[in-house]
């Protein structure tokens, strides 16, 4: 038990204290290669995902107010977009430069999540097709074609932010 403690807690050995009292990190640092102007394509992809689903979310119609195959998918995939959200602002809080430990735990998590929350999307449209096939266009057609072009928005935009963090170049400083 200890030992499992000691390895998520070996971060903090690489704070010091200096003569004031104050903790200061003497730890290695990434580097983005293009600096902060590198993470507009990617943040600008997870946004754009993080808008279509919550939209999406706002049209009750494709079975999304009564019908539990198409909520719970749904439920995934808010779940997964607040996972890659949270994982990126950790790495892009400090706009190209990111502490080893943060960018060693955070990195790996990202491309998969981006293809989890593109297969969630996928899946919650599919869930709504079987929805419209056995109930009909409840909400009305426009409504139910607004949420299909929210989730391939979604479902795009999540494989592009992948896409996108696989091409940023990180360096140690």
């Amino acid at each position: 038990m200890t030992d499992r403690r000691q390895r998520r807690k070996a971060h903090l050995d690489q704070h010091v204290r200096d003569v004031n009292g104050d903790y200061r990190y003497v730890g290695d640092w990434y580097r983005l290669r293009g600096g902060k102007g590198a993470l507009a394509p990617f943040a600008g992809a997870v946004l754009l995902a993080g808008a279509s689903i919550l939209l999406a979310g706002c049209i009750t119609a494709a079975g999304l107010k009564n019908t539990w195959y198409v909520i719970f998918p749904y439920v995934l995939e808010v779940s997964l977009l607040f996972a890659l959200v949270w994982q990126s602002v950790r790495l892009t809080k400090g706009l190209g430069r990111v502490k080893a430990y943060h960018f060693e735990s955070a990195s790996p998590l990202i491309p998969p999540l981006g293809a989890a929350l593109a297969g969630a999307a996928a899946l919650t449209a599919a869930c709504s097709v079987v929805f419209l096939l056995r109930q009909g266009a409840e909400g009305g057609l426009i409504a139910c074609a607004a949420w299909f072009l929210l989730k391939a928005l979604a479902v795009l935009s999540a494989l592009s932010a992948r896409a996108q963090w696989r091409r940023l170049v990180w360096e140690k400083d």
